[in-house]
């Protein structure tokens, strides 16, 4: 095996290991990785509330542990 042979068979993996990771990162693009929206669910609020006051101090010491 001469080292012509060595270089271009080297050349060939590379460029085909570069052609697959396009070919995934083509296939992640356009694969849908999520379901559609189902028939009649909106949106829904799950939690809704307002801080406590008592802990919207920016003094360290007075946080509570």
């Amino acid at each position: 095996m001469t080292a012509e042979t060595s270089a271009t068979r080297e050349i060939l993996l590379v460029v085909g290991v570069a052609m697959l990771g396009v070919l995934l990162a083509l296939a992640s693009v356009v694969t849908p990785w999520y379901t559609g929206p189902t028939a009649g669910a909106g949106p829904v609020v799950v939690e809704l509330h307002a801080p406590d006051p008592a802990v919207r101090s920016t003094d360290i010491e007075a946080a509570p542990r």
